[in-house]
């Protein structure tokens, strides 16, 4: 099953705000466990995915099933959309928010945008992350 924003766990601890999107998504193992990793951006509301708003997000559970390992690093993606102008990367983030099919168009194209981005072109570089990640040891 491909690893999508419909079928990907949430971090438990966000509170009220909602996953936008998930790219970058794979199972990753640790030392004693495994889980996925994926970039993610969080808000109450279905805002544009930004160059600075987004995070690593991993999931994992230990072996014995006694622990959920969860993390969220900042990263910083390789876009030039920001605030002002949202749509700078050519994917044009609707103006109406309440316009359901423009939202998951731009949430679809933006996704597979960073899906096919080289995991060295974000700040930290994914394959970092990924490395950090896979060291995990629980005792």
């Amino acid at each position: 099953m491909p690893l999508t924003n419909g079928n990907l766990s949430t971090i438990p601890f966000n509170g009220a705000a909602a996953q936008q999107y998930a790219a970058q998504a794979k199972r990753l193992s640790f030392l004693n466990g495994n889980g996925v990793a994926m970039l993610s951006q969080y808000a109450q509301f279905p805002g544009p995915i930004l160059k600075n708003d987004s995070y690593y997000h991993f999931e994992g559970l230990t072996s014995d099933g006694k622990y959920l390992v969860a993390i969220m690093f900042p990263v910083t993606l390789p876009i030039q959309a920001s605030a002002d102008n949202p749509s700078a990367d050519g994917i044009k983030y609707p103006d109406d928010r309440s316009d359901v099919n423009g939202l998951n168009t731009y949430f679809q194209e933006m996704t597979d945008f960073l899906n096919s981005a080289n995991p060295a072109s974000f700040q930290p570089d994914l394959n970092l992350l990924d490395t950090l990640v896979q060291s995990i040891s629980i005792q």
